[in-house]
């Protein structure tokens, strides 16, 4: 068996995570409302390390998303692998706050439990297949995500420092 056709046998023939067209979308939809799982390939940069372009990625559906969860949802019909770095309670339900391990902000995107296709099960790498339901593996995916989050409420922090500081200074000059 060729590589092209070991990955098209993976991925059920459906086309990359960041690129797929409004059917291969409602195809793998239909996917995991039948079999509860489906496989895409990543395409993106945005979760480097933890995920490498070319890596193939089981999804499933999943009841109830937590803090430190990578989750899929669709944007501008094309879909995204972020990490759940918080929750939002609103009078609505929840919204996720969600982030690419590689992103140094947070997504403008908020998706609600019913925007989010599916929960990352299995990351296939070559000839290796990495189970993500362990418990140490629900550890790792708390601590990045709590250390993620952080990082951008820094970076955002630092940026209102600065925009404060280059006005006080704006403001002397001119004085």
């Amino acid at each position: 068996m060729t590589e092209a056709e070991r990955r098209r046998r993976l991925t059920g023939g459906i086309a990359g995570a960041s690129g797929l067209t409004a059917m291969s979308l409602q195809a793998l939809c239909l996917v995991l409302r039948c079999a509860g799982r489906a496989r895409v390939r990543v395409n993106g940069t945005s979760m480097t390390p933890f995920l490498k372009p070319g890596d193939i990625v089981e999804i499933e559906t999943c009841p109830l998303y937590r803090r430190g969860d990578v989750v899929v949802f669709e944007l501008h019909d094309a879909l995204l692998i972020h990490r759940i770095v918080a929750i939002q309670r609103t009078s609505s339900g929840q919204r996720f706050i969600v982030k690419g391990d590689h992103l140094r902000h947070v997504d403008a995107l908020q998706p609600a439990s019913d925007e989010i296709i599916g929960r990352l099960r299995t990351i296939y790498r070559g000839e290796q297949a990495y189970l993500r339901n362990r418990k140490l593996c629900r550890a790792q995916d708390i601590v990045i995500s709590h250390l993620s989050y952080a990082d951008a409420s820094l970076s955002q922090s630092i940026g209102h420092l600065k925009a404060m500081l280059k006005a006080k200074l704006k403001r002397k000059t001119t004085a």
